[in-house]
């Protein structure tokens, strides 16, 4: 994963690849307003936004087999899937020596995915994390917003 500059800002941690035909998989997105803690000065600008994923817990979970009125089909199976975003801030501080300070972040997240009918129990699930795009911005001198799109690829293991 390389960095790109957004907004003057090297963000690291966007996928360099995406898989290209994922079968059981997941996107969503996670918008966020982080406010740096007090013990920490003011933003004057961003320097440099490192995320990583971590996967901290799956578990299957059975559901009705169902079809909606809306016309979404529900398999019966749901893989849930715990995590959290591990994200350092580094930016230049609004004094007048602009040193580059640092803020870290857990950002935690849930989500699931739906598995194939035909799933097995106790059929071994890896999930590969990706993230596809992060906008991180400024709202003020002490808060920043971001929106993170994730992408949650699931491969079986028999």
């Amino acid at each position: 994963m390389k960095g790109i500059i957004k907004n003057s800002a090297k963000i690291v941690g966007i996928a360099d690849k995406l898989p290209e035909h994922p079968y059981i998989f997941k996107q969503f997105s996670i918008e966020r307003t982080l406010v740096l803690p007090e013990s920490k000065p003011d933003i004057s600008h961003l320097v440099e936004v490192n995320t990583k994923i971590n996967i901290l817990k799956k578990k299957m979970i059975k559901t009705p087999a169902i079809s909606s009125l809306e016309r979404q089909v529900l398999t019966g199976k749901y893989l849930s899937i715990e995590g959290n975003l591990i994200q350092k801030i580094e930016y230049a501080a609004d004094v007048p020596t602009q040193v580059v300070h640092a803020a870290e972040f857990n950002i935690p997240f849930c989500t699931s995915i739906m598995l194939p009918k035909d799933y097995i129990l106790d059929t071994s699930i890896t999930i590969t994390p990706y993230i596809e795009d992060l906008c991180s911005s400024l709202i003020n001198q002490r808060t920043l917003f971001e929106n993170i799109i994730l992408l949650m690829d699931g491969s079986l293991y028999h």
